[in-house]
């Protein structure tokens, strides 16, 4: 019979598994299908993927090494989205990495339930982990957004599940998973190698001593009470096993080892080096500095300034970030209030628990710290956990270098996106304090004679489950609402297309899919231009690799591949290279009598009496003329909206 529960449970666990992945995967999707970002579009207009994809076209049609490069982001980005691109040309590679995206970054939801559930061997956490990534609006922003980050933030959740699982069961492979997955994670972002090496270094003693942090329900449930010492050591293996193999990799096919070639990866820093000493002492000049300066600003600098520099890091990156983050950390005070009544609590209490609360009374009462209620708040709850939860003060201790590096370079280069890996331990830390108070302290401490010991077993997973449905309910409504729309979408475009003439071009705004609005047009399309136009998508963008191959010759092959990367991935100055002024290009465009007609989703972009404006920016001059958006010819399928045209001529100039 116990046997029979057990597989249940297991299978049970699954489906939680299976449903967190799918309410993230819909509401990824989703946010994709509506436009609100993609991997070609971030949302807001910065364009910062087009490096990234300019490098990947660069590598998939030229022998060029572009992508491998320690100092630029997207060592590990750049070369599988190239693949795409290579296998299924410009469309089908971009849609393929696409969905390749936001399935990475749903697996994340998954992937953090799993660890809070190897760490404490209750689901009711665990849903309450994987719960807030599914929601999480940075990882939903910037796991599918052409960021680099999404991989940063796919290998972070996998070493933080490899640490745990290597944890809770010590095998070969698990280990290997762990380091290998923190390899990847410091060659994601290099800037975090030596928080990963530290990392790397210290999982070792601390996997061998796993015994006295883990709690209580794990330990019962793994025989292997102390591992061997090599398998503890794997993880450290495989981690420096995967940065030779890189370093191996780009020194074979001519890549960049870093801003210091002469030690490749592990110099890779040193312009982020400059930047930081000469932000904090603005005496050294960029090409003054020199590696003594570094620890000498790290001394006299950071360390006083490390109240102030904690207080912003929270308030701006965690209270501010994560969604109903005054329940969250409400319930995350009481079950460490809950766990630090537990009987006999006070002899688990270490060195190491006792001066962790030290540092947090240090910062709180700091004449530094600004005395923000949720700064306050937050330190308090920290050094609750730490305290009391010996497995969460574990997983802070390793973050801790991370976490230090983003308080370092607060004000300089530490944005959400990479904060959103302390925002991660926060969600794991949430689940296992969560999980440890209820269905482990409650559950053998105050009701465990009683009548409701019957229902326990059932309870967590019962609203677990509940909990997991609602996600998805929610994500399946967001993609039937877009769906719906998507397809009001393509019969406009359809429409639109037929209203246009042979020889016309449409200007699109950038949250739209640009080879799929060409597909559904049949017409010339210039995406993104109020942003410089960053793509033209013609019937030359979307050739295959066997279209007009050149005759057998090396060197015209090479010109050829580099005119075929030019042509897929090409902005609109590449075509009017010699125009000195943003009316010579729309001139150059509406040569033959071709007419400019415009195209942005949604009724909203559409108001029935106001015409929009366009300022047209496609390169750089001391003021930019402004054309009205005009309507042209009505929908007959709305009363809303209508084919619109820019205007013959600028209404004004912006400086």
């Amino acid at each position: 019979m116990t046997t029979i529960l057990r597989q249940a449970f297991q299978q049970n666990l699954k489906t939680i598994y299976v449903g967190l992945f799918a309410a993230a995967w819909l509401l990824r999707n989703a946010h994709v299908t509506r436009g609100d970002y993609s991997p070609w579009w971030d949302g807001v207009g910065w364009s910062y993927a087009d490096v990234w994809i300019s490098r990947a076209v660069e590598l998939a049609y030229t022998d060029a090494t572009a992508g491998f490069n320690y100092a630029a982001e997207g060592m590990v980005f750049v070369p599988p989205m190239a693949a795409f691109i290579k296998l299924f040309g410009m469309q089908g590679g971009m849609m393929g990495w696409t969905y390749a995206l936001i399935t990475l970054s749903a697996l994340i939801a998954p992937i953090a339930a799993s660890t809070v559930y190897q760490l404490t061997r209750h689901v009711s956490g665990a849903v309450l982990a994987g719960g807030f990534v599914v929601i999480d609006p940075v990882l939903r922003w910037f796991g599918v957004n052409g960021w680099s980050d999404s991989m940063t933030m796919f290998f972070t959740a996998v070493a933080f599940w490899g640490f745990a699982s290597t944890a809770a069961r010590p095998t070969k492979l698990r280990g290997i998973i762990f380091g290998g997955g923190l390899g990847m994670l410091a060659l994601s972002h290099t800037t975090w190698l030596w928080p990963c090496v530290l990392w790397a270094v210290t999982a070792w003693p601390l996997l061998l001593l796993r015994h006295r942090w883990l709690p209580t329900a794990v330990v019962d449930a793994e025989t292997r009470r102390n591992p061997h010492w090599i398998i503890s050591g794997i993880p450290l293996v495989a981690f420096f096993g995967v940065l030779l193999l890189s370093i191996g990799l780009v020194m074979t096919i001519g890549g960049s080892a870093g801003h210091d070639e002469s030690i490749p990866i592990f110099a890779v820093d040193s312009n982020n080096q400059r930047a930081l000493v000469i932000s904090y002492d603005p005496s050294i000049t960029w090409h003054e500095w020199k590696p003594s300066d570094t620890i000498r600003v790290l001394i006299t600098k950071f360390i006083p300034a490390i109240p102030r520099q904690t207080a912003a890091l929270l308030h701006g990156h965690l209270v501010n970030v994560i969604p109903g983050f005054a329940w969250l950390v409400l319930l995350v005070g009481i079950s460490a209030s809950v766990i630090g009544l537990r009987k006999h609590v006070h002899r688990r209490l270490s060195v190491w628990a006792l001066m962790g609360l030290a540092i947090c009374g240090v910062v709180m009462f700091h004449p530094a710290t600004p005395q923000e209620p949720s700064v306050m708040i937050s330190l308090i709850v920290v050094a609750m956990v730490w305290l009391f939860v010996p497995v969460a003060r574990i997983l802070l201790l390793v973050s801790l270098p991370i976490i230090g590096l983003l308080m370092l370079y607060m004000g300089i280069t530490t944005q959400q996106r990479h904060s959103n890996a302390m925002v991660y331990v926060f969600y794991l830390i949430s689940g296992i304090t969560f999980s440890i108070a209820v269905w482990d302290t409650m559950g053998r401490d105050f009701i465990r004679n009683t009548s409701l010991v019957r229902v326990l077993p059932s309870t967590p997973r019962a609203l677990a489950s509940i909990a997991v449905i609602a996600l998805v309910i929610i994500g399946a409504g967001d993609t039937i609402r877009t769906t719906v729309d998507a397809r009001e979408e393509t019969a406009y475009l359809k429409w639109l297309g037929t209203q246009m003439h042979v020889n016309d071009v449409l200007f699109t705004t950038g949250n739209v899919n640009p080879w799929s609005v060409h597909e559904k047009t049949g017409r010339t399309v210039y995406y993104d231009v109020r942003y410089t136009g960053r793509l033209i998508v013609d019937s030359n963008t979307n050739r295959g690799l066997v279209d007009m191959q050149p005759p057998d010759n090396e060197s015209f092959q090479r010109v050829f591949d580099k005119k075929k990367a030019q042509t897929v991935w090409r902005k609109v100055q590449v075509d009017h290279s010699e125009a000195t002024s943003n009316l010579e290009i729309l001139a150059s465009i509406r040569e033959n009598g071709a007419e400019v007609w415009f195209y942005s989703p949604g009724p909203s972009g559409y108001p029935k009496t106001d015409s929009m404006s366009l300022k047209l920016h496609f390169i750089g001059e001391p003021t930019y003329p402004i054309f009205a958006i005009v309507p042209r010819i009505a929908y007959p399928d709305s009363d809303e909206r209508f084919g619109y045209v820019l205007d013959a001529t600028p209404t004004d100039l912006n400086g």
